[in-house]
């Protein structure tokens, strides 16, 4: 009789996470978001969409849409999931979704989508498994692992670093706002 080779054992606490439990986790983590001083106003949502659980970081001057309801169908926003399709592994991206349709800003998504990864260029080294070679309404996709006990902390740790491109996010949004809901800013001298 033949003895087969004896399959790895795996640790409990690093099996990967499942939707169920990944929802559970969002909820968590949404109880405990609190917004950087230079994101205000961004809003945590989490839900189900299209078989995935799903976590949502936006400012509702990024949308048309309902701050209540997860999915969108304008506007601009961060979003970590788990597919059901993709066992131990977390998607993130940041979507602008027909920005032409924004209310009160003129906005032509490719330009938008460019001025953003050029700005974002400095920074994709701090983003696991990122890319931006998509088209414009994908402004950049990565991956995580989704393996307990560091879901979370990793979960965490991409919607902060998200904050961190919240100015910037503002600061385009605003550069094509209609005339009329622009802020009005004090005349640079010198």
């Amino acid at each position: 009789m033949r003895i087969g080779k004896p399959k790895p054992t795996i640790d409990s606490a690093d099996k990967p996470v499942s939707i169920a439990q990944a929802h559970s986790m969002f909820r968590d983590i949404k109880r405990q978001f609190r917004p950087r001083k230079n994101a205000n106003g961004l809003v945590c949502k989490v839900g189900r969409y299209h078989g995935c659980a799903v976590i949502k970081l936006q400012k509702p001057a990024w949308t048309n849409d309902s701050m209540r309801k997860v999915p969108n169908q304008t506007g601009v926003f961060f979003s970590v999931w788990i597919d059901p399709k993709s066992i131990g592994v977390a998607r993130y991206n940041i979507h602008s979704l027909k920005l032409g349709k924004l209310k009160h800003h003129h906005i032509i998504t490719g330009d938008f989508a460019r001025a953003f990864r050029r700005a974002f260029a400095r920074s994709i080294k701090s983003w696991p498994n990122v890319r931006t070679d998509y088209g414009p309404q994908t402004l950049m996709q990565g991956w995580i692992e989704s393996h307990r006990p560091r879901f979370e902390r990793d979960v965490t740790a991409l919607l902060n670093r998200f904050q961190l491109l919240c100015p910037m996010i503002d600061r385009f949004l605003e550069d094509c706002a209609a005339p009329s809901r622009r802020r009005s800013t004090p005349a640079r001298t010198g």
